[in-house]
Parts: C-alpha cells; sequence; structure tokens
C-alpha cells in the first residue's frame, strides 16, 4: 500500500466524508420522492372516491339530478312517529319544491299531525308551519289589521295568518280550527271599519261565551247572536241566488257554513263578499288564497252551503 504524507492522509479523509455526505443526501432525495409519489396516490383515490360518493350509488344520487333534491339518506334517516305515516309521504313527495320541508321532515315529532295535514293539502301554508315551533307558546296575537287591509270592504284574513294563526283555540289553533272566528273578524272590520277585533279577539270571544264547542268547534250562534253581541245587524239568508245576490248589492257581506266540496271535507265558514263584473261571486275563503282569487258560479258554491248569514251596521 503507497505510503500518504501526512497532508494527503488528510485530504483523503476530507473526500470520503464528502462521499459519504452525498450518499446520504441522495438517499434523502430518494425517500422524499417516493413519500410525495405515496402521498399522491393517497390524494387521487380520496379525490376519486369522493366524486363517486356525490354523483355515484354511494352517495344516492342520480346523474344530473337537481342540487334542490334531497338525497335518499336524507328520507331514510327520518324517524317517523307512529300514525304519522300517510303525512309523512305526502311531504317528502313535496320536499324537492319547497326547501322548509326539509326541516320540518327531520323535527315532524315536534309538528302537531293536523298541521301537518294542513301543509300537504295547502302548500300556501309552508312558512306558516316552518315557523310553528318558534310560536308554539303564543297566547296573543302578534300583530294587528293593518291600514291597508281598512281600505278593502271586506278584508281577506287567513286563518293560518302568522300575526295570529298560532294562537289557540279550544282544542287546536286558529290555524287549524278558527275559520269562523276568522271570517267574522273579515266582516266586523270590513263594517265598522275598525281594527280592534283580530281572529284572535274573536276566537278569545268566542271561548268566552260559549261559541266553541269541543265537538264541533265554531258554533253557528256565533254567526247570529255572537254577531249581535259585537254589533253587528245580521240576518238569515236563504241558500237561494236570487237572496245572496240581493244581499250583496246592498252591501252586506254574507257568512256561509259549507259542506263537503270544493272548500272543506267536512266543515268550514267563508264569506261572500261581493258581485264580480261577469256577475260572479267574489269569495274571501280564510283557508286559502287561490281559492279567495278565483270568481265562482254562485250554483256551484250555493249548493255546497248549509246556511248564510248577511251582516250590517
Amino acid at each position: 500500500m503507497e505510503n500518504r504524507t501526512p497532508e494527503e492522509e488528510m485530504e483523503y479523509r476530507r473526500y470520503l466524508r464528502r462521499r459519504i455526505r452525498m450518499r446520504k443526501r441522495k438517499r434523502k432525495v430518494r425517500i422524499i420522492k417516493a413519500l410525495l409519489a405515496l402521498a399522491a396516490i393517497v390524494i387521487a383515490f380520496f379525490v376519486f372516491y369522493l366524486i363517486g360518493w356525490l354523483t355515484g350509488p354511494i352517495g344516492g344520487r342520480k346523474e344530473g339530478s337537481k342540487a334542490t333534491q334531497t338525497p335518499k339518506s336524507t328520507v331514510m334517516q327520518v324517524d317517523v312517529p307512529k300514525g304519522y305515516e300517510s303525512v309523512y309521504k305526502k311531504l317528502v313527495a313535496l320536499e324537492g319544491e319547497y326547501s322548509e320541508i326539509s326541516d320540518i321532515l327531520l323535527n315532524l315529532e315536534s309538528y302537531p299531525k293536523n298541521l301537518l295535514e294542513l301543509l300537504a293539502k295547502n302548500q300556501e301554508t309552508v312558512s306558516f308551519v316552518s315557523d310553528y315551533l318558534m310560536h308554539v307558546d303564543d297566547e296573543t296575537a302578534s300583530g294587528s289589521i293593518t291600514e291597508e287591509e281598512l281600505k278593502e270592504d271586506v278584508p281577506l284574513f287567513q286563518q293560518w295568518d302568522k300575526r295570529w294563526g298560532y294562537v289557540h283555540y279550544g282544542n287546536d289553533i286558529i290555524a287549524i280550527d278558527g275559520c269562523g272566528p276568522t271570517c267574522m273578524s273579515m266582516v266586523y272590520t270590513g263594517i265598522t271599519q275598525k281594527t280592534d277585533k283580530t281572529p284572535a279577539d274573536i276566537a278569545e270571544f268566542c271561548m268566552n261565551h260559549d261559541y266553541y264547542t269541543q265537538d264541533t268547534g265554531t258554533a253557528w250562534a256565533l254567526m247570529s247572536s255572537g254577531a249581535q253581541k259585537l254589533g253587528l245587524s245580521v240576518s238569515r239568508v236563504s241558500l237561494s241566488e236570487s237572496a245572496v245576490r240581493e244581499a250583496l248589492k246592498n252591501k252586506k257581506p254574507v257568512i256561509c257554513s259549507m259542506g263537503a266540496g270544493d272548500f272543506t271535507d267536512n266543515g268550514h265558514f267563508i264569506v261572500l263578499k261581493g258581485i264580480s263584473k261577469d256577475g260572479k261571486l267574489q269569495v274571501n275563503d280564510p283557508n286559502s288564497i287561490a281559492r279567495s282569487e278565483k270568481e265562482w258560479d254562485f250554483e256551484v258554491v250555493l249548493k255546497q252551503a248549509k246556511a248564510a248569514w248577511a251582516y250590517g251596521k
């Protein structure tokens, strides 16, 4: 072996140390590249899985489905209370059209069944029903009759109006059972031009004067003796077109008790407020804006009526 001078030996050792450091750096670079490649594979797999979950069978969505449609998985998570199965199915069918229904379904047991049935029959009530849980303890009306409503000969009030619809009336709330008080409130307000008798006020009047019965709801007596106690003149009207036309021509609104048909499945009160230019009936239905905006043939309405009362000062 060739002998090295001390200087050569030192230089040789420096060379070896540089080689060792270079090998270590190359090894680190290889390890880093391997880790980066592995991370890229994991990320690619995750992205692929996520896309598949969102668009494929895993997520329960079909290609081309609208964003407003609720995934099947959401429906399956709902715990349907016993007795709610029928109304639940009806609301699920409407879920894609009304975003509020999704939250209602997730809290199904918190809503009275008949309130959900009201929504299933009349989607005009969706906002009212959606806000029910915030007003479940309402004891009085939260709003009053407006000056704008006073401009109408007979203003249109809905029993499910948020101002008074949550207030309790008998076994239920005005939104469900308050068609009678709501009709009387419309007539009273139109005739007196006062704002002191909201549907909630008339409902309280009914409870205090025995115009509410547990079996049938608002008694017919509200429309006669009850109206007189409120300061209105009242007369019973026969269910003939001529009699009703005569009352309306004399600016006397008419309240009708309705049987099963276009306005109800069992019992309901509506207001006949006037006659259109085409000679048809103009109706204020306290449970439907759509039916109130429609003009009706006298024969159609009066065939479904059970009794009628006309009102004045």
